[in-house]
């Protein structure tokens, strides 16, 4: 049997590309914008090198912590490890970004770590779930648009709302209300 072939005939699954996308660009986005600003306030970081190498350092405990949980996945599923980091992103992002808001290197840090954990649990098994609702026959192409579309889309546009919504209500946590 033969797969079928078009976005219309495949919608579901390029649907559920495009929201799982779309919530790693928005909150990639977030975390790029919010936490040069935070960093300033709460560690008194102003230089340029010092915001580059905290976000590098959050970066790689992230890129650590991927792995982890691509692992975890593995073992005991890819939706259970994706659900817990779905509800706990809708249940903790709006007190983590208020917990930022703070203004201590304390709160900053458990603020940023369990973000980190939750953002791990989640993009640690969506390789596999990405290239797994796809037929093998369309998957390079259905995959390549969809996701770079929204991505392109949803993570170059979160900075300019992130910031407008700073701006537009005087709170720098505003990006916790987005997520």
């Amino acid at each position: 049997m033969r797969p079928v072939l078009g976005l219309r005939q495949n919608w579901f699954q390029f649907s559920v590309l495009a929201l799982l996308t779309l919530l790693v660009g928005a909150t990639i986005g977030v975390e790029r914008v919010a936490l040069p600003p935070l960093a300033e306030h709460a560690f008194g970081v102003t230089s340029v090198l010092y915001t580059v190498s905290f976000i590098s350092a959050f970066g790689l405990v992230k890129a650590t912590m991927n792995l982890v949980a691509g692992h975890l996945s593995d073992r005991i599923g890819r939706k259970p490890v994706t659900l817990i980091s779905a509800a706990g992103f809708f249940l903790l992002s709006p007190f983590l970004y208020r917990n930022f808001a703070g203004g201590t290197a304390e709160n900053l840090l458990t603020g940023e770590a369990v973000f980190l954990l939750l953002l791990a649990l989640y993009i640690g098994p969506l390789p596999s779930i990405l290239t797994e609702i796809f037929p093998s026959n369309v998957r390079c192409s259905a995959l390549s648009v969809t996701y770079n579309v929204n991505l392109a889309l949803f993570g170059g546009t979160t900075p300019l709302v992130v910031t407008w919504l700073s701006h537009h209500f005087h709170d720098r946590t505003a990006a916790g209300d987005l997520l």
